[in-house]
């Protein structure tokens, strides 16, 4: 379990004898945020003589209107029942807590924010003589993380305790998951009210009873429930209800103690990598050189003055026929610096310290050259240069080597995937913008890097997710590569937890996330296996874009471009929002056979007619700059329209 203060729960503590055992009891005072309490029911009014509390209240103008038991007894009555039923647990556990109940919610204010409950909490730090915060609610989204945080740690250092439950649709919540704050999730394995397991977890704290059970309702009556709420208000009630002051006791004796009294221990399995911020080594490289001049390294060259470092050279073999070609004649277009291709023989080891090598396997069987590779990685190495590759290594130099800082290979395992205790995941309240396709080569990544030079240029805050093995090269925050030679080795599950944690951990200062693909979303012929695009979709799941441009060649099928499109709307929440034409395409439709060949503005013209008329979203050109423009202000627009 993490090393969180739980606080002395002893804090402000009245004592008073137990008539029947003799002995000295715990008596807390509580304060339970939640819908009220019913003070005509009779259960409660056997444990408790008097009741104060007070009440929250959002008004039309958005203010808070405060009123406490002083000035209206009525004020905290529970219109809802929720409250009562917690309440009822609690006493359940310990008839002889004192309870202050704060009423935040009624059938006209079924919902709030971070900015209501962080002056809740502020009011009962300075106003409310309390040892314990019950909270049966929480926030799956902060736009402040520090403000509700920075209270709650004002409570754990004057020794007051906060415990909170986790949202009950099963994703991560706040302040639950704090580490000043017991965060407590229901377990099927509790099935008695008394017993709780403590977990070895940086999120979740504790398990409870919060299966089937019968709580009070309103009216003198009974209902059924069931929820982290009631598991919370459980483990608050057992606490309540311990027989000693932990005022004297460090920080890991509390936690000892909370694990004395468990039921017992869950240990969740650790990773053996856990989710950093600092894992890409490209801030290290000033000059680089790259190798060989292949698909995946023509946007290295296309976009050179967007990477992290500056791009001197391109090497090719003799046996390539490009020696002393440029690339602009290659690439067909006018790209910020145009390189002459040079031969790797005569390779200038002084004018550069790192070395990009791309994939190479395929290319050296083409050419008959076994061993290219082996002989150049140990080359790379003696000469002492960085080595950032596409393709695995190991098997050509030293273990030493492989784990310095030197080699870097994209490559994502199962030791690089955090645990999502009991499936918990992060939700997101930034905008995400996913870039997806009809099938593969539609310039899917071409298309992102022009999104984000276009926003950076705006100065906006990009968090980016990029599946090209040399999307770190471009400054961008994660790679996940799952395209040719895919370098990832993890599914299912396992691909959204590893990325729903980059998310979380990366995007806190982003304005927008971009998320790009590979191939397409839906198999273009289903008797092979290889054209289950199942990595599309888990990348789909994993980011839940809210907005999607949809990638489209001019020979595409009308149908398979409308399937797309609904199956991405309806295997998510994203709305597709724009079409982006390559500006490729096979004239006669047979892919096959044809080459892709330049596509006139007559063929644009009439798909961007025929796309409009389908679908009444706007289709742009990838080759035109203009586009691009007008394609960010429709992206600005559709994140700034009022939900």
């Amino acid at each position: 379990m993490r090393d969180y203060i739980v606080g002395c729960l002893i804090c402000k503590v009245h004592t008073t004898k137990n008539e029947l055992r003799g002995d000295i009891i715990m008596k807390h005072r509580i304060a339970v945020i939640d819908t009220g309490i019913d003070l005509s029911n009779m259960q409660i009014k056997k444990s408790m003589q008097s009741v104060q509390g007070v009440r929250f209240r959002r008004m039309k103008d958005s203010s808070l209107d405060i009123t406490t038991t002083t000035e209206d007894q009525n004020c905290i009555i529970d219109d809802i029942g929720h409250g009562t039923a917690i309440c009822g647990i609690i006493l359940g556990h310990n008839p002889e807590v004192e309870l202050y109940t704060v009423k935040m919610f009624d059938k006209d204010n079924l919902f709030s924010d971070e900015n209501m409950l962080t002056t809740v909490l502020e009011y009962i730090y300075y106003n409310v003589d309390c040892d314990i915060v019950n909270l049966s609610l929480g926030l799956c989204l902060l736009d402040d993380y520090n403000k509700l945080y920075t209270i709650c740690e004002r409570f754990t250092r004057d020794n007051r305790i906060i415990i909170s439950a986790f949202d009950n649709n099963g994703s991560i919540s706040y302040p639950a998951e704090f580490d000043n704050v017991i965060g407590v999730t229901s377990e099927e394995i509790c099935y008695r009210n008394d017993e709780y397991y403590c977990v070895d977890s940086s999120v979740v704290d504790i398990c409870a009873k919060g299966r089937i059970q019968r709580v009070l309702g309103l009216d003198n009556n009974y209902t059924l429930g069931s929820g982290n709420s009631f598991a919370c208000a459980h483990f608050t009630g057992i606490l309540a209800s311990q027989d000693i002051i932990f005022s004297h006791l460090t920080r890991n004796e509390i936690i000892e103690r909370i694990r004395i009294y468990s039921t017992g221990n869950i240990t969740l399995p650790v990773p053996t990598k856990q989710v950093k911020c600092l894992n890409n080594p490209v801030s290290m490289y000033k000059r680089a050189v790259i190798f060989p001049f292949n698909k995946e390294m023509h946007s290295i060259v296309r976009f050179s003055d967007m990477l992290a470092f500056e791009l001197v050279d391109v090497y090719e073999t003799k046996y390539s026929g490009l020696i002393s070609a440029h690339t602009d004649t290659l690439l067909k277009e006018k790209c910020s610096k145009n390189f002459a291709i040079r031969n790797i023989n005569d390779i200038d080891w002084n004018s550069f310290d790192t070395f990009i090598l791309g994939h190479i396997d395929e290319y050296t069987s083409v050419l008959g050259q076994t061993g290219f590779k082996e002989e150049l990685v140990k080359e790379i190495i003696q000469q002492e240069k960085y080595l950032y590759t596409f393709d695995d290594v190991s098997d050509c130099c030293p273990l030493s080597v492989v784990d310095s800082k030197r080699i870097y290979h994209p490559a994502i395992n199962i030791d690089d995937v955090p645990i999502a205790p009991f499936g918990k995941l992060y939700r997101h309240n930034k905008p995400v913008l996913g870039v997806f396709g009809t099938s593969s080569q539609l310039g899917k990544f071409t298309l992102q890097l022009r999104i984000r030079a276009e926003f950076l240029r705006r100065g906006y805050k990009i968090m980016q997710i990029g599946t090209e093995p040399s999307a770190l090269l471009f400054d961008m925050d994660v790679v996940f590569p799952v395209g040719y030679n895919s370098s990832v080795s993890i599914h299912g599950y396992d691909t959204i937890s590893y990325l729903n944690a980059k998310m979380h951990v990366l995007s806190e200062n982003a304005d927008l996330i971009i998320v790009g693909s590979q191939s397409g979303v839906i198999p273009p012929d289903d008797g092979n296996l290889m054209n289950y695009n199942f990595v599309q979709l888990e990348l789909l799941y994993a980011t839940q874009p809210d907005a999607i441009v949809l990638c489209i060649n001019a020979s595409d099928d009308l149908l398979m471009v409308k399937k797309s499109k609904q199956f991405i709307e309806s295997a998510s929440n994203a709305k597709v929002i724009a079409l982006c034409l390559f500006p490729l395409y096979y004239p006669n439709s047979e892919k096959g056979f044809m080459h892709l060949s330049p596509a006139p503005i007559v063929v644009y013209n009439a798909i961007y007619e025929l796309y409009m008329n389908e679908f009444n979203i706007p289709t742009y050109h990838l080759g035109n700059p203009l586009h691009i423009e007008q394609l960010c202000n429709d992206i600005v627009y559709t994140f700034s329209e009022p939900e």
